[in-house]
């Protein structure tokens, strides 16, 4: 599956939100360096070919280091202590001395202008309180998909992005049109507090570590219980007691509790719902053998579903991975199993003798599926490639988070389709905002 995400420009600023100070433009810098080198060249050459000033009739014989200090004077005073050129000297030394008096002040009340324009928007900023705005909590390829969400969906929506720091706290600061960042501890009561919480609209908790995801949903629930806050929980083993928590404290409380939601499941659903579904029913009574690689939240849920909706289309699934046995030994106690034959196969995916254990648990199989779920796209392409050279390689889906020209060039080289999670996500990702932003 190859769909072409859309892409998310960034929103106009609103006039409720400060601007930061910025970095000086590297433009702007060259064309300040070439004014000083201007301005030096010119009251160098005046200084030197016998140009006098009011005050200096002639500094000729005064030197370099005297010449220097006077150009340099030209920037601070603006030529007041020199007083300004006469005539004499050789030719165009009375220009040139004059464009280095006019240049040098230009320098100098820019540099001073942008310091104090700086200042003055650090200082607005300083005192700036976000207003009816989301809290993105976290860092990561997901997190940046989720506010590329929330702007597709709602343009207008200042958004503050708190990453996790044990150090001290960091200043709020825009990096771009509605998009706010702040550092602080996450796990600290105090910080969250002052993350303007009475005057949130949403919070997303996304960090990539669950139980804080949870600790800090639940915390922010108790400080503004009407607030309403969803945690990314990505282990199968914690999102259904979480879910359940949630279940049970809505039937006890009169407020609402957090929310939970799991990317890896929405993620690993759609892709079942869409490539391989369709794929399983278009095998006419044929049953499908289905090898997945890999054991990270996204393929358990992937192998859940398969084993709990491939019933009848599925002859075998195969899991391949370094730790197999195990992994599926402990998914058992989190997923039900249905009457889908399950083989494990303890191996490195990118080693030839892993794929000749894979042929021989496999062997008579019909019609084969191979999905190389990784979290490394490298990784499933050096399976990839293992796959190509086979005698009968089987149709081979590919996970990879982000386009990529060469994936793409390599993928068709290869017969491999990509199952790019960018694509998946970003609607998937807008309709839970949707829901959210209507809750």
């Amino acid at each position: 599956m190859s769909v072409n995400a859309s892409d998310t420009s960034d929103s106009s600023s609103r006039s409720a939100s400060a601007t930061s100070s910025l970095p000086m433009k590297l433009d702007d810098l060259l064309f300040r360096v070439a004014v000083v080198v201007i301005v030096f060249v010119s009251a160098l050459y005046g200084f030197s070919q016998g140009a006098g000033t009011e005050n200096y009739d002639d500094v000729t014989d005064d030197g370099w280091l005297a010449w220097i200090y006077y150009t340099v004077s030209l920037f601070v005073l603006g030529g007041i202590e020199l007083g300004a050129p006469r005539q004499g000297g050789a030719p165009g030394t009375y220009a040139a001395l004059w464009l280095a008096y006019y240049l040098a002040p230009v320098v100098t009340t820019t540099v001073i202008a942008t310091t104090i324009r700086g200042l003055l928007q650090e200082h607005r900023l300083i005192g700036f309180t976000p207003s009816n705005h989301v809290l993105v909590i976290g860092t990561g390829e997901v997190v940046d998909l989720y506010i590329q969400a929330i702007h597709a969906v709602d343009p207008e929506r200042l958004i503050v992005q708190v990453t996790h720091s044990d150090s001290a706290v960091g200043t709020l600061q825009q990096v771009k049109p509605l998009l706010m960042q702040i550092t602080g501890n996450t796990s600290d009561h105090e910080f969250l507090q002052s993350l303007w919480l009475s005057e949130a609209f949403r919070v997303v908790v996304l960090s990539t570590d669950d139980l804080n995801n949870l600790e800090i949903a639940w915390e922010i629930n108790a400080l503004r219980p009407l607030l309403p806050v969803v945690a990314h929980v990505s282990d199968l083993a914690l999102l259904r007691p979480a879910h359940r928590m949630v279940r049970s404290k809505r039937s006890t409380d009169s407020y609402r509790p957090p929310g939970v939601f799991s990317t890896h499941r929405i993620a690993s659903l759609r892709m079942f719902d869409e490539v391989l579904e369709p794929r399983l029913h278009a095998s006419e009574g044929v049953a499908e053998t289905v090898v997945v690689t890999g054991f990270d939240h996204f393929s358990q849920t992937l192998v859940e579903l398969l084993l709990s909706r491939g019933a009848g289309e599925i002859e075998k699934l195969v899991i391949v991975d370094e730790a197999a046995t195990d992994n599926m030994f402990l998914l058992q106690e989190d997923v039900a199993f249905s009457e889908v034959p399950v083989a494990c196969v303890d191996g490195n995916p990118e080693h030839p003798a892993t794929w000749d254990a894979v042929a021989q648990t496999i062997g008579g199989s019909r019609s084969t599926i191979a999905v190389l779920a990784t979290a490394d796209a490298d990784k499933n392409f050096r399976a990839s490639m293992l796959l190509h050279n086979q005698p009968d390689p089987p149709k081979v889906y590919l996970r990879c988070f982000r386009h990529s020209t060469f994936y793409h060039v390599l993928a068709a080289q290869l017969d491999t389709e990509l199952l790019c999670l960018e694509d998946v996500l970003q609607q998937a990702l807008e309709h839970h905002y949707e829901a959210l932003a209507a809750s």
